[in-house]
Parts: structure tokens; C-alpha cells; sequence
């Protein structure tokens, strides 16, 4: 590797003629890269076209069927936050049936204050 340096060093002829091949095979490299990356471009921006089109046919009707589809949800989603609420406040009567049973007494015992 040393004996390349040098000799490219002691003889600039070499080294240009080296640096003009090197930029050749780049700017040959990067044209065919260019227009490799144009044809997928071009491909691409084809593809997004036809499935644009092939979409805005029945768009309305789409719309109209995820806006029905939303109102079904938000009704059962408040259907079960009721249904929820009462299971909730069943619970808390349960448990405190639990607690006038455990006392024998009937009564209503003080619950403890938070934080103690």
C-alpha cells in the first residue's frame, strides 16, 4: 500500500489519469442510479394515481358508512358507561350491606378519613 502512495506521489500523471477514471465510473454509477430512482419514481407517483381514482368512486358512500358506523359506537360505548354506573352503584349498596352485617348492629359505621 505504501508503494502505491509513493509511486502515485512521485508520478502526478498517474494520479490524474487515476482521479479522471474514478470520477468516470462515479458520474457513470450515479447516471444509471438517476435514472433508476426516476423509473421507480415515476412507477410510484403511477401507482398513487390509479389507486386515487380507483378510491374517490364510491367516497360518499364511504363517508356516510364510517359516520353511521361512529354513531354506533358512541351509542353502545354510552350504553355500557350506564350500564357501568349502575353495576358501580349496586356494588357500593352491596358493600355496604357487607359492612352493617359484619357491625351486628345495623347502623352505618363512620368510615375512616383519608390519609390516617
Amino acid at each position: 500500500m505504501e508503494g502505491i502512495t509513493h509511486y502515485l506521489s512521485a508520478h502526478p500523471i498517474a494520479l490524474m489519469a487515476l482521479i479522471f477514471v474514478c470520477l468516470i465510473l462515479l458520474y457513470f454509477l450515479f447516471k444509471q442510479l438517476l435514472k433508476l430512482a426516476l423509473v421507480v419514481a415515476l412507477v410510484l407517483l403511477c401507482m398513487a394515481g390509479y389507486f386515487y381514482f380507483q378510491g374517490t368512486k364510491d367516497l360518499q358512500s364511504i363517508i356516510q358508512k364510517t359516520k353511521q358506523q361512529a354513531s354506533e359506537v358512541i351509542d353502545t360505548s354510552k350504553k355500557v358507561y350506564e350500564k357501568g354506573k349502575g353495576v358501580y352503584q349496586k356494588g357500593k349498596e352491596i358493600t355496604e350491606g357487607v359492612e352493617r352485617t359484619v357491625n351486628g348492629d345495623g347502623k352505618e359505621t363512620k368510615k375512616p378519613e383519608k390519609g390516617r
